[in-house]
């Protein structure tokens, strides 16, 4: 049985407060196929990046699909210059081969 992921789109300005709400949707949502949709975000910091790489590895070890959908410029780069860009973004590209 294959599920289509369920969608879970970050704001502009995920950091912060918003990064609560992010962090509560994944709770929510554990066991269940998940996208991120990075499309819309103009500001990240370090918290968003963690709970992005908190859900990548948690979802690993279920054994259940969690992607990060369209990144934005700013989440690229933040990713990047961070050293989770390829850690993040890149396994993605490589499991979909």
């Amino acid at each position: 049985m294959s599920t289509s992921p369920e969608t879970y789109t970050l704001p502009p300005d995920p950091r912060a407060n918003a990064c609560g709400a992010f962090f509560d949707a994944l709770k929510s949502h554990r066991g269940k196929p998940i996208a991120i949709d990075a499309s819309a975000v103009e500001r990240m910091d370090t918290l968003v990046a963690q709970v992005m790489l908190v859900g990548m590895k948690t979802w690993s070890a279920d054994d259940v699909d969690f992607q990060i959908t369209n990144p934005s410029d700013a989440v690229t780069s933040a990713l990047g210059k961070l050293g989770l860009e390829e850690v993040i973004l890149i396994k993605e590209a490589s499991d979909v081969d």
